[in-house]
């Protein structure tokens, strides 16, 4: 058909372009220009050779190297993962820059670098996390935490020095970038005390009560999944503001400008990250256009081009609009663009049309709530589903305490303005009490039902000593001392 041909078309372009960039490549090959101005490194450094010619390494290696994810060098992205055992995940490519300038030193040679400090919790860190320690390479690490140090770069970063001198122990500390000047105070972090899954650098009392709150009974295990909510194919076309009157949606289109009338069928409320507040009723006025279906074994599936068209005329004549936009990223995500009018990742209907709890992904305290009204969630809104051995109203009142917040802290990623993320890699390894009582989950139950009530009648209501009295019951559920309870409140 029509669509086929343009599809063929468009796909044949690229590969046109695609061939014209590597035939111009070749040629500045033949004609050696590619090595005009490159860099022969055994003429600048012959030092780094040995009479025969032979590299034995460079004294010190600095640098600040690149910060680029692995989805902007995807057509390296082989190559590097063949070489590398750094390249893990959706690994940046500043952990190769560590692995490679680590081969380069010389025995007893350094190596420092200013680099984000991401890689030393998240998954794709576990590469060159495993790497170092196996080397015994780490050295000194000044952690800046949240503060910026790069005026044009949100970029929350740490000055990095690794060595090939087999050290037994991290000198660490966590300063601001104004005081690396100032004489600075190390702890000493033995090295094969760390952990590949993560490299938790805190202070003694903090490791301790992380120890103790670590029951081995975790929030993966008493779920179905924790999930990201959807992703549209740009939320200026799929996601309006409006209300549903009868079988029609009367939204506002902020691509096209103006108010639109939808079929209200294929319309499903949306929560965003700002829609999600602790404790606080569910509640939005946006609408995402959800043109997906489950099949006859429950499966989640785009509706077909007829379908639309025949079942939802107004959306789909709304849609064509931007067909053609739709198509372009449809190919550049590399998704299927015979379904251009679907989301991008459009999620399994089950995880919202059932109860689940929700946070935004990234807060500076724990906002849980809970969903009971078939509310859909963006990409801002993580969901618990399938809660199993436990209440949900208790486990929501323990995701909203102290001892949650402390683990946060301490385990998760952070962000300017004391922000953390709450996303499935954090909350996954989240300890959950190995019993709690009946008459426990209760009393937590009791006191999280009267903050919900509260909040039902006025969401701004002051509920700040019935969430004391849920800690204190919480601390109890962890077994925690009252020096240890002081750490989790002032950490």
């Amino acid at each position: 058909g029509k669509e086929a041909k343009a599809d063929a078309k468009k796909r044949a372009k690229t590969f046109a372009d695609e061939v014209t960039t590597l035939e111009t490549q070749i040629e500045e090959i033949k004609s050696n220009k590619i090595y005009e101005n490159a860099f022969e490194w055994r003429f600048e450094f012959p030092e780094v050779l040995d009479d025969k010619g032979d590299f034995v390494g460079f004294d010190v290696v600095i640098g600040n190297p690149p910060y680029i994810r692995l989805q902007g060098i995807s057509a390296f992205a082989d190559y590097y993962n063949s070489k590398f055992i750094s390249a893990t995940r959706k690994y940046d490519i500043y952990v190769l820059f560590l692995e490679k300038s680590f081969e380069l030193l010389k025995k007893g040679g350094y190596c420092n670098f200013i680099l984000p400090h991401k890689f030393l919790i998240s998954d794709f860190g576990i590469g060159v996390r495993e790497y170092l320690k196996n080397k015994k390479a780490l050295d000194r690490l000044i952690h800046f935490g949240s503060h910026i140090v790069f005026e044009d770069a949100s970029t929350y970063t740490c000055l990095f020095s690794i060595s090939k001198k087999e050290n037994s122990y991290l000198d660490y500390t966590e300063i601001k970038p104004s005081e690396i000047t100032k004489s600075i105070n190390f702890n000493k972090v033995e090295i094969n005390s760390l952990n590949d899954e993560s490299w938790n650098l805190k202070d003694e009392g903090i490791l301790k009560t992380l120890k103790k709150i670590n029951t081995e009974k975790y929030l993966k295990d008493i779920t179905e999944g924790i999930y990201q909510g959807l992703i549209s194919n740009g939320d200026d076309i799929f996601i309006l503001k409006g209300t549903i009157k009868n079988d029609l949606f009367y939204g506002f289109s902020q691509r096209l400008n103006k108010e639109v009338e939808l079929e209200s069928k294929i319309m499903k409320p949306i929560l965003k990250g700002k829609n999600i507040q602790r404790y606080k009723p569910l509640s939005s006025d946006i609408y995402i256009i959800y043109p997906h279906k489950q099949n006859d074994i429950g499966k989640t599936q785009p509706l077909t081009q007829n379908e639309l068209e025949k079942e939802y005329p107004l959306t789909y004549k709304y849609l064509s609009s931007f067909k053609d936009e739709l198509v372009d990223k449809k190919i550049k995500y590399k998704t299927n663009s015979r379904d251009w009018y679907s989301l991008h990742r459009s999620r399994d209907i089950n995880i919202f049309e059932n109860d689940y709890l929700i946070t935004p992904q990234l807060q500076n305290i724990p906002s849980f709530s809970i969903n009971n009204n078939s509310f859909y969630a963006d990409a801002g809104g993580y969901m618990i589903n399938g809660i199993k051995s436990i209440k949900p109203k208790t486990l929501l009142g323990i995701l909203n305490s102290k001892v949650m917040w402390f683990f946060i802290k301490n385990t998760s990623s952070e962000y300017s303005g004391g922000y953390f993320y709450f996303k499935t890699a954090y909350l996954e390894p989240f300890p959950i009490p190995k019993s709690i009582s009946k008459d426990s989950e209760k009393l937590i139950i009791k006191k999280v039902d009267e903050i919900l009530n509260l909040k039902i009648a006025n969401p701004q209501a002051a509920t700040s000593a019935l969430e004391q009295e849920i800690d204190l019951m919480v601390y109890e559920l962890y077994g925690l001392t009252p020096e240890e309870i002081e750490i989790v409140e002032n950490s």
